[in-house]
């Protein structure tokens, strides 16, 4: 190693190991010795290469993806069609150079642009439609001509991958009255017209709506993955997880209304010896009915999370101190009605500030301080001969809002606003009653 990093300590691991290799005279023992070298890395040695990633995946979503394998695959036929020009109905060769011209312009587009919106994609692909309404039209061989007519149900199947299910019917009804528009300048008879017709509809409906009905499916099942990540399992309340993913609704309905935050941190009594008297099925069956409990009392509003083998936590919009001590004690009082335990509480009552920046800080980082003050609540309560509820004000959540404009202003260069407060719970609402 160089001498500038020599005062690091390195770690050597030596292992001898025999490893047989076959050869072509026999099999020759080889005794190898590892030397495995952990410190500093001087300036000289190479860091490791990164993880190539896929840079088609990345500039391209899937919708444009296939839009641009579509055009450039269409390039090959409108080219073969032009250089045999004798499949062409006479006049119909300035008809297709056209439609070739708007393909290559459709290319170099999409290519550019990596991730077409939803204009753009109505627009390429309303055009797109029409050149392959106009190739049919155009070609001598009216067999070659309904084949062609079958590519009018791609558009609107690239547009139910991701486009809104209106845009996807719209361009189905477009498409199907550009092919029977098409259709009806070849067709002999009304019954040909029909049968022409009919087959083409089917020919859009269908694959239209399999890639609707498998989006749909698809959506169906992450979201009840995104459900089943985010629920306990045994009480089928929110996770930790499930938390913070709903806490921005839940405050923001608070804000909405100008009301403050009420943060519940509730924990069994004497849990532990429950369990060990009676099983671990007793104990699971008391913490269902806490969790329908609590949830029943925040039918109308409120988040319940089990963050812990006993505890849960219950969050609930409150108009002032005194109504969040009236839930606690309504939380306590039902449970011992339901069940034969108690619990203790901590909690803790948060104003939030007019203002709404504070819902700009992470909300893992919210819910951390949120938690931590009444965790020191529930200490109190349980230190003091649990069945209590212990509940403080704190002013995190203006903190919160203070730290998002000092951030803001720091980043703008106007240097750190200094945040309200200290940080600790007010006294005016510290307490523990019975």
């Amino acid at each position: 190693m160089n001498g500038e990093a020599s005062d690091l300590p390195i770690v050597r691991i030596r292992e001898s190991v025999d490893r047989c290799r076959s050869t072509a005279s026999g099999l020759a023992r080889e005794d190898v010795t590892i030397s495995v070298e952990v410190g500093s890395v001087s300036r000289g040695d190479r860091p490791p290469r990164p993880l190539r990633r896929n840079r088609l995946a990345t500039h391209f979503d899937q919708r444009t993806q296939s839009v641009l394998v579509s055009e450039v695959g269409a390039l090959p036929l409108i080219a073969t069609v032009l250089a045999v020009q004798s499949t062409l109905e006479p006049g119909g060769v300035p008809w297709m150079v056209g439609v070739g011209i708007y393909t290559v312009i459709s290319i170099v587009i999409t290519a550019a642009v990596g991730r077409l919106t939803d204009v753009m994609f109505a627009v390429l692909g309303f055009g797109g439609m029409v050149g392959v309404a106009i190739s049919a039209g155009v070609l001598a061989d009216p067999g070659t001509a309904h084949m062609v007519l079958a590519l009018l149900a791609a558009v609107p199947a690239l547009a139910a991958m991701e486009s809104p299910t209106p845009t996807a019917i719209g361009f189905a009804v477009v498409a199907i009255g550009l092919g029977f528009a098409a259709v009806a300048t070849r067709a002999e008879s009304i019954v040909a017209l029909v049968i022409s017709g009919g087959a083409l509809v089917m020919a859009v409906i269908v694959p239209t709506s399999l890639v609707l009905m498998l989006r749909s499916s698809l959506s169906a099942a992450l979201e009840r993955q995104s459900a089943l990540s985010e629920t306990d399992p045994l009480t089928m309340t929110l996770n930790r997880r499930g938390l913070v993913s709903r806490w921005d609704a839940e405050v923001g309905s608070s804000t909405w209304w100008g009301r403050a935050v009420g943060f519940i941190e509730l924990d069994i009594d004497y849990f532990k010896q429950l369990n060990d008297r009676y099983g671990h099925s007793a104990g699971d069956a008391v913490l269902v009915v806490v969790a329908e409990v609590l949830t029943e009392l925040t039918a109308d509003a409120g988040l319940v999370a089990r963050t812990g083998g006993e505890e849960f936590v219950v969050v609930v919009p409150v108009d002032s101190g005194r109504d969040l001590a009236r839930f606690c004690h309504s939380l306590r009082v039902k449970v011992a009605e339901y069940t034969d335990i108690t619990v203790s509480i901590g909690a803790v009552y948060a104003p939030v500030p007019r203002s709404a920046d504070w819902l700009r800080r992470p909300t893992h980082a919210v819910i951390d301080e949120l938690l931590a003050a009444a965790d020191q609540e529930l200490y109190a309560a349980k230190g003091s001969g649990r069945n209590r509820i212990a509940l403080a004000e704190s002013d995190v959540l203006v903190r919160a809002g203070a730290r998002a404009v000092a951030d803001d202003r720091k980043a703008g260069g106007h240097g750190r606003h200094p945040a309200p407060g200290g940080g600790r719970g007010s006294p005016a609402l510290r307490g523990s009653v019975r």
